[in-house]
């Protein structure tokens, strides 16, 4: 602990251990043992004080990896770890005066964090300062502080693509001989592109697809499921709502969360909030959103994760980050286990929205005939804001799983309901059983011993 034990500090902790049993690379991290509740964080800075003579503001970059102890059990807060750089100024001693950190609350697992910062020129000293910010424990490993902006990273290539697939012309070049020749091969949806004999068909595995047509070269091997579909249509002809990752048969199940109100959020940092009621429409806004594309033959999923606009009262929308969904697929067979999860990119350290899909997916009767779905279970997690679960099938019609409106403070939602992942508190419980043609179009909803139609059954969730 020689670097980090306070020797050349009068300020801050020491490194509670160098810990050999949890690192990402090399013999050891550094561990920081909580302070929690007697001090609300722990921090500790690199004895190590670089000297800089820059002429002009110059960028640094402090990376490294975190590993945040899961402790978000008993109603107990999440914890907070944080990667700081620091500054000092010619004749500058003692605690230093210039902070900007970047931050992670992401549990059980690495994570790298990397925060790049324009060093005004005045600036005579940089240090790195890693924290502890709650309760629980926090390991860093490969710490550091690199001249210039890692962030502005080579472009080898742009791709483009139409929906279908097709390359944009005219804008689309290898800029970089840098690139993995290998690697340029898989481009639309990540599929390897073919170009023996000059075909350029991607390889999706069940089929060869050839984006020039937008049509499949092979049959599909489920097309007796799907005999009002073409079986060489791709995607049902609807690439931007359907995803078909193996060129087998998808269904869509979306879970999102949306903020009901013009604006939302403490007076400090009011953002633009979503300002609709629940909704059907797959194209309204949100603020985390997953598309479950699931196979109910082969149980195979893929996913759609959302990246939803955040920006404050009265900027505009050029000004908003983009803050996307995260997804952990927890999934077995014909058992749905996914959290969506995401936070306000635009407000570093916020808290995430959690959501947890649990879904049983069961056939009763001959899939390869007329059929009925049933999908039972629950959607459950942060009490802010409203939240949504949605049924799509192959057709485009869309049924309603439930929907589910806050009781939170457009003010005090996101900054009181938010902390834990609510993981237990259920919001809707689904239980819908729906019959389904021999082409997978869903054609009514039973009820008891009741038929209600895909209209009817609509109208209870408006």
């Amino acid at each position: 602990m020689s670097t980090w034990d306070k020797t050349n500090n009068s300020f801050g902790h020491s490194l509670t251990a160098l810990d050999t049993t949890k690192k990402k690379s090399g013999s050891y991290s550094g561990r920081i043992d909580d302070n929690y509740p007697r001090q609300w964080s722990k921090y500790v800075y690199s004895d190590t004080w670089t000297p800089i003579n820059n002429s002009q503001d110059t960028y640094y970059t402090v990376s490294g990896w975190v590993y945040v102890e899961d402790v978000t059990t008993n109603g107990s807060l999440p914890n907070l770890a944080k990667l700081w750089i620091v500054t000092r100024k010619q004749g500058e001693r003692g605690y230093p005066t210039g902070h900007i950190s970047t931050s992670s609350t992401k549990e059980g697992t690495w994570e790298y964090l990397s925060k790049t910062v324009l060093i005004p020129a005045d600036v005579k000293e940089i240090n790195v300062r890693i924290e502890n910010a709650r309760l629980g424990k926090v390991w860093f490993d490969d710490v550091k502080i690199v001249k210039g902006n890692t962030s502005q990273t080579v472009i080898v290539e742009e791709s483009n693509y139409y929906p279908f697939g097709l390359k944009h012309k005219g804008y689309n070049n290898v800029v970089s001989s840098n690139g993995n020749s290998v690697a340029q091969k898989f481009g639309y949806n990540g599929k390897e592109l073919n170009e023996e004999l000059g075909l350029q068909w991607h390889d999706f595995g069940a089929r060869n697809y050839d984006a020039s047509l937008g049509r499949w070269m092979n049959l599909d091997p489920l097309a007796e499921q799907m005999r009002r579909h073409s079986p060489y249509n791709y995607a049902f002809n609807s690439p931007l709502m359907f995803v078909d990752p193996d060129g087998l048969y998808p269904i869509l199940i979306t879970t999102r969360s949306y903020a009901p109100f013009k604006s939302f959020g403490p007076f400090f940092a009011r953002y633009h909030g979503d300002d609709r009621g629940h909704s059907s429409d797959l194209n309204a806004s949100y603020r985390t959103s997953v598309g479950i594309n699931y196979d109910t033959e082969t149980h195979d999923r893929s996913f759609d994760k959302g990246n939803s606009l955040s920006y404050k009262i009265g900027s505009k929308p050029e000004d908003g980050t983009y803050s996307k969904t995260n997804v952990k697929d927890r999934s077995s067979e014909n058992s749905l286990d996914v959290h969506s999860y995401g936070n306000n990119a635009d407000q570093p350290g916020s808290w995430d929205i959690d959501q947890f899909t649990k879904l049983e997916v069961n056939i009763d009767g001959d899939i390869k005939s007329d059929h009925i779905l049933n999908v039972a279970g629950t959607i459950s997690g942060d009490d802010f804001p409203n939240q949504e679960s949605l049924i799509t099938d192959s057709a485009g019609n869309t049924l309603w799983l439930g929907n589910f409106a806050t009781s939170g403070g457009k003010a005090t939602g996101p900054t009181m309901d938010l902390a834990r992942k609510n993981e237990g508190d259920v919001h809707i419980n689904v239980n819908i059983s729906i019959n389904v043609n021999a082409d997978g179009v869903f054609q009514s909803v039973i009820q008891g011993d009741k038929t209600i139609s895909i209209q009817d059954w609509n109208k209870q969730f408006k």
